[in-house]
């Protein structure tokens, strides 16, 4: 017996909770539908229900050959339908997302009835199924479910089905339904595995221009990422979006790298090495207007950003990347952000995102995590002036760092010769970005002149500094695999992260935990 149905079976001998407004429940087998009517029962207050896979990855509970015995008779289940339990009226609840649910379709008719206000129901990678009585099962219902919606809840704003059975379901057919029948619906949520569909994408851009909303959920079998040009499509073309939320799902760093610094770094190390002189991938023809679109995103208020990125190889790929995110997406509110080794010194670039003012969760995964406390000063909210006395007390380490980024790109092409005659940054311009120098060592050095009030190229030249860092941000996680080696004789690596980051930044809530592969999603980043 597992969790859910002791929890169902307990639940009615406790006193009724009206006050419960929010149930959130791990779980990780199939569980049958009429468990809601016993928590609906308990619960009339509910406003959110969410009962979701807690460990996919232990648990393969998405096969289509699981063989589960419900605990429900037909009979029984028609006394509930037919509202001999008492069934009351969800009058406040107005999310329902589900996993790994056996869904009986007169059972569900009956739970749609119960809940007039619903806005949300997601019923993923759930399961049909005929109690004994009730006639032969058959493979696909989803056209009979998402009439049954369409139905009794017509204003739904966000509805996603998806059926681990469903063997042979057309499924461009089915999303096209969806949106036939909910034509106001502004938030979408499909499977991460369906994407790879390019019939599919098409279907979805047939409502580019109202969909606010975008989450992936995680096709929890696989342990591959899905990796191709479709994501780029949908930033590229979806003008209206505001939340993406797609972890699951890796954005190719070679559409990022937009001034093909990965090409020089390359050529840097067939120089240094004498490693062979090949190129796997190609360069974005950054001559041609209409290529350019598509490489520049569309959603300039972009709110919620949840994605993976995966390089090899290349020590400018952090660069890029963190200074691709600030030009693409100035409104960013919320990113998670999973990627390879995570550099926090002002040469990774990651300080490169503090020019994302409006940022209030950030949140990392990486395979491998390396800092130290030195690495972290460009953190705190209030910049000092670098000719002020406050900035001269600073260890040596910091102005190390400037002189570092003043030596380190020499070997790059300057920005001016990349991209002379560029169409795709002359399209930026027209958007209000200057893309001319992601990837490049001039956009620290612009940061630092911006961030500390003094020009790079000539250093007693002085600026106005930049007042605030993040001045909205609330949290700060990162999640890591492996650390780097070091720390000081009394404390490790972490424990100086940890303490030094207590002490720029107090009043974040900020977390350096390890990941683990199991832990796909987050209860702050939920979908």
């Amino acid at each position: 017996m597992g969790v859910l149905e002791i929890f169902t079976i307990q639940l009615p001998k406790l006193p009724p909770l009206p006050f419960l407004t929010t149930l959130q429940i791990d779980f990780a087998a199939a569980w049958d539908i009429m468990h809601l009517f016993t928590i609906f029962k308990a619960c009339p207050g509910l406003e959110e229900l969410v009962v979701s896979d807690v460990n996919p990855f232990a648990i393969d509970s998405f096969s289509c050959d699981i063989q589960y015995s419900p605990v429900t008779t037909a009979d029984e289940e028609v006394a509930f339908v037919n509202g001999l339990h008492g069934l009351p009226v969800m009058t406040r609840l107005y999310t329902c997302s589900v996993d790994n649910m056996m869904i009986s379709l007169p059972a569900l008719e009956a739970i749609l009835q119960a809940c007039p206000h619903l806005s949300k129901l997601i019923l993923a990678l759930c399961s049909h199924f005929q109690r004994e009585g009730q006639g032969q099962a058959v493979y696909s219902q989803v056209p009979s479910i998402v009439k049954s919606v369409g139905t009794h809840c017509p204003h739904l704003g966000a509805f996603h089905i998806s059926m681990s059975q469903d063997r042979d379901v057309n499924i461009e057919r089915e999303l096209a339904r969806v949106f036939e029948t909910f034509p106001h619906m502004q938030e979408v949520n499909i499977m991460d595995r369906d994407m790879r569909r390019p019939s599919f994408v098409n279907v979805l851009r047939t409502v580019a221009n109202r969909v606010t909303t975008l989450n992936l959920i995680p096709y929890k079998r696989r342990f591959e990422k899905p990796k191709s040009t479709w994501l780029r499509d949908i930033l590229c073309s979806f003008p209206h979006l505001l939340h993406l939320r797609a972890r699951s799902v890796i954005y190719r760093f070679e559409d990022m790298d937009l001034n093909d610094m990965r090409w020089q770094d390359h050529e840097r190390h067939v120089r240094i090495r004498g490693i062979p002189n090949r190129r796997d991938y190609p360069r974005i023809p950054s001559d041609d207007m209409s290529i350019a679109s598509q490489y520049i995103w569309a959603c300039r208020g972009l709110r919620t950003l949840h994605v993976s990125v995966i390089y090899h190889g290349s020590e400018l790929a952090p660069l890029t990347i963190f200074g691709f995110l600030s030009r693409m997406c100035p409104r960013l509110e919320e990113l998670h952000l999973a990627l390879g080794v995570m550099p926090l010194s002002l040469q990774g670039g990651f300080c490169l995102l503090t020019r994302l003012q409006h940022l209030e969760r950030l949140r990392i995964t990486t395979s491998h995590y390396d800092s130290t406390d030195e690495a972290l000063f460009w953190m705190q909210p209030i910049s000092p002036s670098i000719t002020t006395q406050d900035f001269a007390a600073y260890p040596h380490q910091h102005r190390q760092t400037l002189e570092n980024i003043l030596k380190w790109p020499q070997f790059l092409t300057p920005p001016d010769v990349v991209v002379a005659g560029s169409t795709l940054v002359e399209k930026g311009r027209d958007m209000g970005m200057d893309l001319s120098k992601i990837g490049h060592g001039d956009d620290l050095q612009e940061w630092f002149d911006d961030r500390y009030g003094l020009s790079t190229s000539a250093l007693m030249h002085k600026k106005q500094p930049q007042q605030h860092i993040w001045p909205k941000l609330q949290l700060l996680w990162f999640e890591y695999s492996t650390h780097g080696d070091g720390g000081s004789a009394t404390m490790t690596p972490l424990e100086e992260t940890k303490k030094a980051m207590a002490k720029v930044r107090p009043n974040v809530d900020f977390r350096l935990t390890r990941y683990h592969p199991s832990d796909y999603t987050s209860r702050t980043f939920k979908y």
